[in-house]
């Protein structure tokens, strides 16, 4: 057989409506636990010997909210079947707010909608319709799959721009650098040694060339040696 996704209703209970604390008080009820009784629905005796119903002191209870999580799937009747049949209504879109959010699988989308049916996967719009069908208000799209690249953990991520600019250096001119390549080369010239390094850069910039050094003398010609 194939294998089957699991989809989730969460239905949240109804919440007490807000309590009137100056309605409570005006009729001479102090806080404490009697406000407990109201808000659970029970009527309450004042000191004066008069009643006190919840329907005067709290307001209509806040519906439950219900959230819908889908798996990855290409059909998910079921989890309609079961909201329409909670609703009592045919099978047609339900009313707006049915559903206050949809959490749906999105394989692929709609330009791939063949191949993802026929491995069982959903397309962005096909969520988007189930959406609609279950009259949520709110529609999230999730796939976690290796071809979509985390921008977080992206190894090659976009280069920041530099903390201090580099100075920008003109190139030379085809003449100044023909003539630097005939120029001979520079016999090298001893310097002492140090131990301090020479400070680098991270950044490569032009240099201008080091000033030839000048020429060393010529040593003078051993003198002939007196015949024997």
């Amino acid at each position: 057989g194939g294998m089957y996704a699991l989809g989730y209703i969460f239905r949240e209970h109804e919440r007490p409506g807000k309590f009137d604390v100056a309605t409570a008080t005006q009729r001479g009820l102090k806080p404490g636990p009697l406000y407990s009784k109201l808000k659970a629905g029970q009527s309450v005796t004042l000191p004066d010997g008069t009643t006190l119903n919840p329907e005067d002191v709290v307001g209509p209870p806040t519906p439950g909210r219900t959230v819908v999580i889908i798996g990855d799937t290409n059909d998910p009747s079921a989890i309609s079947a079961a909201l329409h049949a909670r609703a009592g209504v045919p099978d047609t879109d339900l009313p707006l707010g049915t559903v206050d959010c949809l959490v749906h699988e999105a394989t692929m989308n709609d330009a791939l909608k063949d191949k993802a049916v026929d491995y069982g996967h959903s397309t962005a719009g096909m969520a988007g319709a189930f959406a609609r069908r279950l009259g949520a208000r709110l529609l999230l799209l999730n796939h976690f799959s290796p071809r979509l690249a985390d921008s977080a953990a992206d190894p090659s991520p976009s280069p920041k721009p530099l903390a201090t600019p580099i100075p920008a250096v003109s190139a030379p001119t085809p003449a100044a650098a023909a003539a630097a390549a005939a120029a001979p080369a520079a016999a090298p010239t001893p310097v002492a040694a140090t131990s301090a390094a020479a400070p680098t850069s991270s950044s490569p910039v032009a240099s201008p060339a080091p000033a030839p050094a000048p020429a060393p003398a010529p040593a003078p010609a051993p003198a002939p040696a007196p015949a024997p």
